[in-house]
């Protein structure tokens, strides 16, 4: 793909997403309206400030909460794009995306902090995840090899499943805040519910 194509398919799925914004809101007008409640609503909110205001790592730290096998190990993957973007030895996709994930959570450091917001940024970390337990197990240059990322890649499945099934239709947690995720992972003691 040369760079001229790559810089109009940016701009392309860019106006494709502003043109379904607007479509989906109605117009112009209603989306700015939608944008203003949506980042001046949580200010005001009591619950938001109680349940949502924290450091900048707070969508981190609910993401290791909320499923903790694939954090780790999306954690451990980023350590290992920047050991070899520092080395000169590094994939571009994968530091584009490391750069992105980074960026989206700036972003979130100026906003209520909650998981369902940062929910975007689950393909960067599923994409770290599962690249570091490819490299653990060899890469994919053998069938043994592959064979052990894909098993591995099951069980971190099955464990998400089970966190799913645990908190979202067993306790039927709502909202993912802090507060519930460590008392349902029972780091926490809670004498009353958020």
């Amino acid at each position: 793909m040369t760079p001229r194509t790559k810089k109009t398919a940016a701009a392309l799925s860019g106006a494709l997403v502003l043109a379904s914004f607007l479509l989906a809101a109605g117009g112009a007008g209603r989306l700015l309206e939608t944008m203003r409640i949506v980042l001046s609503s949580p200010a005001t909110n009591a619950y938001a400030i109680k349940y949502g205001e924290g450091p900048w790592f707070r969508p981190v730290l609910d993401f290791l909460l909320f499923s903790p096998g694939p954090t780790m190990l999306a954690i451990a993957g980023l350590g290992l794009v920047l050991v070899r973007w520092r080395a000169g030895a590094y994939d571009r996709t994968s530091v584009l995306l490391a750069f992105v994930a980074a960026l989206f959570v700036l972003e979130l450091s100026f906003f209520t902090k909650n998981i369902r917001y940062a929910v975007v940024l689950e393909l960067p970390l599923r994409f770290f995840a599962i690249m570091f337990l490819v490299e653990i197990a060899g890469g994919l240059r053998t069938t043994r090899s592959a064979a052990v990322a894909f098993a591995a890649v099951l069980v971190l499945c099955w464990l998400d499943w089970r966190t799913f099934d645990a908190m979202r239709v067993k306790a039927r947690l709502y909202d993912p805040v802090t507060a519930w995720l460590a008392f349902l992972r029972h780091l926490v003691p809670l004498t009353r519910g958020p």
